[in-house]
């Protein structure tokens, strides 16, 4: 539970920044296209599927539609995105308060720190090919982040072994994911975000 409780403390607190700086009213006068994005962010994140793993696990593409709003418009709107994404989704699911609140804190969480990373690498926006090593670092700072901040709650839960668990989520995901965040760049350099 404090490990959980950490997580989505932090995440909440980036939250916080990030809408304090004025980030939330900037979001919310995004064009059209964004919000389009925003929609199919959301029902990819509502619609999941299974994947054949130890045990089952459900997963989406949405990251797919944040990281393209991460190309088009910074952290702030990608981060909005995703938590509204994953709220109204855990909602749907009638996921328990305490998984909705880890879900949204570990999310802010994983993508504030990927979309400095792309800031620090030299993303801008919007995204050009020059641009792909830094994305290629901050899809992958997202994706591990987000395998290693899930996977250490459910090996604290149901006291699994976090190093076996890792490998099997990077044998099973780690394809599905490149072709993803490939699906995000090529769809924001041919001008969707």
């Amino acid at each position: 539970h404090a490990y959980a409780l950490t997580v989505s403390a932090v995440g909440f607190v980036l939250l916080a920044i990030l809408a304090s700086d004025g980030g939330l009213a900037t979001v919310l006068r995004l064009p059209p296209v964004f919000w389009a994005l925003v929609v199919c962010l959301f029902l990819n994140e509502s619609i999941p599927v299974l994947l054949p793993r130890a045990g089952t696990q459900l997963a989406t593409t949405a990251e797919t539609f944040a990281f393209a709003i991460l190309l088009g418009w910074g952290t702030t709107a990608a981060t909005f995105a995703l938590v509204l994404g994953v709220l109204v989704a855990d909602l749907l699911r009638r996921a328990g308060p305490e998984k909705v609140v880890f879900n949204i804190g570990q999310y802010v969480l994983v993508m504030v720190v990927a979309g400095g990373v792309y800031e620090v690498l030299g993303g801008g926006h919007p995204f050009t090919a020059t641009q792909l090593p830094a994305f290629a670092a901050a899809a992958g700072v997202f994706f591990l982040g987000n395998l290693v901040l899930v996977g250490v709650v459910t090996s604290l839960a149901y006291e699994r072994n976090f190093l076996s668990d890792l490998k099997d989520c990077l044998r099973v995901e780690a394809l599905p994911f490149v072709m993803v965040f490939g699906i995000s760049a090529k769809g924001t350099q041919r001008g969707f975000a």
